[in-house]
């Protein structure tokens, strides 16, 4: 006998269909009312509508090969990812609230406030990105990260490790990216970050494109990075050939970085763009960097190729580091081979200001050409001061520069002595 649907069940039956095409078009965007980062509880059905394959684990990652598999990952931000195909965010790209349209993109991961975690890690950890993403070699392009006004902005907002964990960011290749936003704004990483003897890391990148940033914190790869606690945060053999803008903290590899009882680093890295800043710590590599309370922060086998420009605190690799509370910064075996230029002091072929306080500095094997260039009286700057081929000034005896030279020429008009200075 023919069964004869009722309306119930016809209207029921529309119902599943809906929500299935919503599931597979859309990528569960139901899972958060405001289309923003949510981990929620995955089954393997879920998984398989979120994503192409795997399970999530380090060793069996959830596979992504279009765009909104790529945008779903904001859905497992504690899972492991691999990138299966090139993906071109012209073609099939997302605004700012998660709909597909012109190659626009939200961050993954964000920084929310919990007031009940340390005073200085005050962070949400559920709603940063806390996994593994392997880009596997293949190229996102046309990404566009149009966030002016916000915060945390890069292909991952606020990415971090926590509670003794190995996490990374690695093998992602942006070609033809812009990253506009008011404060750590990064090609890759908006923030990264490490406590508790765990380990973050981003590896083997490489970006082309546009990065600005209105305010504070700007790196061509990283907007900046910390380490706390034990932590480990590294940026490794990554390679950035775009350009820079911003005010503060610009960096042609990251912004600023920290160390507090903890070690990070930036090591054989290449920035090959003009960097420029209007005001302090510029650099061609890292804008400025620290450590404190037995930290250890360093900069290793980096190179910087192109113009590094800025108010004050200008270097060809860093703007200024220092080393407080018995811990240690370090520049070892790094050239800056484009001119340095700053409208004020504190202008260097390597680095602009070094400081120590019951910690060390040390500049070692280091290497710079170009010109290093004080603009202070062309500015109307009364005294300018501070400039050199490799140090433009420092602060305390335990500074150190071992082992490194400098070819270029030094002009200063505040003091004609160092007018066309070689050596």
């Amino acid at each position: 006998m023919k069964r004869e649907w009722t309306t119930f069940q016809t209207i029921a039956a529309f119902i599943v269909v809906v929500f299935a095409a919503g599931v597979i078009l859309y990528g569960f965007s139901y899972l958060d009312d405001e289309k923003n980062n949510t981990t929620v509880n995955i089954d393997d059905e879920t998984a398989r509508a979120l994503w192409g394959g795997g399970n999530g684990t380090p060793n069996d990652p959830y596979l992504i090969y279009n765009a909104t598999q790529l945008h779903n990952i904001r859905y497992g931000l504690d899972k492991s990812f691999k990138l299966m195909a090139d993906i071109d965010l012209d073609a099939e790209g997302f605004d700012n609230d998660g709909d597909p349209v012109n190659g626009n993109f939200e961050p993954i991961g964000k920084h929310e406030y919990n007031r009940d975690r340390r005073a200085s890690n005050n962070f949400e950890v559920s709603a940063a990105f806390r996994g593994n993403f392997d880009g596997n070699g293949h190229t996102i392009s046309n990404m566009h990260l149009d966030l002016p006004d916000n915060q945390y902005v890069g292909l991952f907002g606020f990415a971090v490790s926590v509670d003794g964990k190995n996490n990374s960011i690695s093998n992602v290749t942006l070609v033809n990216m812009t990253a506009d936003g008011h404060r750590y704004v990064g090609s890759v990483a908006g923030v990264i970050f490490s406590e508790d003897n765990s380990t973050m890391s981003v590896i083997s990148c490489n970006v082309s494109g546009f990065v600005n940033c209105s305010e504070d914190s700007n790196g061509g790869i990283v907007g900046a990075a910390g380490a706390e606690d034990g932590g480990n945060t590294t940026i490794q053999n990554c390679i950035f050939t775009g350009t820079m803008n911003g005010n503060n903290h610009v960096g042609g590899i990251i912004g600023e970085f920290s160390s507090d009882n903890a070690t990070m680093a930036i090591i054989s890295c290449t920035a090959t763009k003009p960097v420029a800043g209007l005001r302090d710590d510029i650099g061609g590599i890292v804008g400025g960097f620290s450590a404190t309370n037995c930290g250890n922060s360093s900069v290793i086998s980096c190179q910087a190729v192109g113009v590094s420009r800025g108010e004050k605190m200008v270097g060809g690799i860093a703007g200024s580091i220092e080393a407080t509370n018995d811990s240690m910064a370090l520049i070892s075996n790094c050239s800056s081979n484009g001119d340095v230029v700053g409208e004020n002091s504190n202008i260097g072929g390597i680095v602009g200001f070094v400081y120590a306080y019951d910690g060390i500095t040390t500049i070692s094997s280091c290497f710079s050409t170009g010109t290093v260039i004080s603009e202070g009286i062309q500015a109307n700057y009364t005294t300018p001061g501070g400039v050199g081929g490799l140090v433009g000034s420092g602060k305390n005896e335990n500074v150190q520069i071992i082992d490194s030279e400098f070819i270029g020429i030094v002009i200063d008009p505040s003091d004609p002595k160092y007018y066309n200075q070689t050596n």
